[in-house]
């Protein structure tokens, strides 16, 4: 991946117009249910959200987002929002009635293009009759294997560019296509779909086929396989009988939302044990001569004991030395001890 796309992790969003245009070409069932769109490189939610627009009041929106940042904001826009990575999550197969795909452009570990390992690794999330969008730069599209892949478990395929100026920035084409019930593979399709990809027409300057899009009944269910330790703790808070009880509000609640006051002032001597333990480390005194910078230590030192020791044995006395540092604001040090 080049360095630019590294700094946005691989992150190219659809943009609003082609999203706009390709809402036009799917309408809802008739039938009972719910229609669940799935975007498994959701980004912020926008686009899947723009795309499938036109299947209200029916459409439930499900995404995954790698970035953490991107998945907060997907969180507050789509029905559900998953801050995983997409390869690492447990989902029912045959969840979703609509699969938007706009993977990484970009090759994985192993060699093999992102392109294809995101669109084997999804389809199995997509029901039989549900329909696909899928997104790439055209030149990867006509790629034998994504052509064999396309045409093995989709039908009523059709290749549409984006139109200028959005082809000219990374030159994508958009897929169209439907759910098989049994994959099945077609080397004459796969041929016929290369060259439709080679005379692909722009966005919007063709009659747009109409795709229905089915709803669904069935349980279904999606979620990391990686614990998030913000959520694993908010889990447990909420459903462990342990952490419903007075003590365990008390001891490990937000330190930062809660103040101690002591019932009397601290004495000389608990400062210096405070400070010598190290719980006092960069704390700012304010001070006659300024601000100061405190730093403790405590270590051992051995001392003989002239009144027990004698010429056969030597006795020695171990004593604990309280070093106190303070660094002032031209950063002069000055140990006490």
């Amino acid at each position: 991946m080049r360095t630019a796309a590294k700094a946005i992790g691989g992150y190219y969003p659809t943009p609003e117009r082609v999203a706009s245009v390709l809402a036009q070409c799917f309408t809802p069932s008739s039938d009972a249910g719910e229609i669940r769109a799935f975007d498994p490189c959701c980004g912020t939610g926008r686009a899947l959200l723009e795309i499938t627009h036109s299947l209200l009041p029916a459409r439930v929106t499900v995404g995954v987002e790698l970035n953490s940042d991107r998945a907060r904001e997907a969180q507050s826009r789509l029905t559900r929002a998953v801050h995983a990575d997409v390869f690492k999550i447990r989902c029912t197969h045959g969840a979703f009635s609509f699969l938007l795909l706009n993977p990484p452009y970009d090759e994985d570990g192993s060699g093999t293009r992102q392109e294809e390992t995101f669109l084997a690794h999804t389809l199995p999330y997509l029901v039989a009759g549900g329909v696909l969008v899928y997104i790439i730069p055209i030149g990867r599209l006509a790629h034998p294997k994504i052509c064999t892949l396309l045409t093995t478990w989709c039908t009523e395929l059709a290749v549409l560019r984006f139109p200028n100026p959005e082809y000219e920035v990374f030159r994508q084409a958009i897929v169209l296509g439907v759910k098989k019930l049994r994959g099945e593979r077609n080397p004459v399709a796969a041929g016929e779909l290369a060259r439709q990809v080679i005379h692909a027409p722009p966005l919007g300057d063709s009659t747009l086929h109409s795709y229905v899009v089915p709803k669904l009944t069935r349980a279904w269910d999606i979620a990391s396989l990686e614990i998030n330790p913000e959520e694993g703790q908010a889990t447990v808070r909420q459903q462990s009988p342990l952490w419903q009880t007075p003590e365990a509000r008390y001891y490990f609640a937000d330190t930062a939302a809660r103040v101690c006051h002591p019932l009397l002032p601290p004495r000389k001597a608990h400062v210096a044990t405070l400070a010598a333990a190290g719980l006092l480390n960069n704390a700012v005194i304010d001070g006659p001569a300024g601000r100061r910078v405190l730093k403790g230590s405590v270590h051992k030192m051995f001392r003989t004991d002239s009144e027990r020791s004698d010429e056969a044995r030597t006795v020695e006395r171990e004593n604990l030395v309280i070093t106190l540092k303070v660094v002032d604001a031209t950063g002069v040090i000055t140990t006490l001890r």
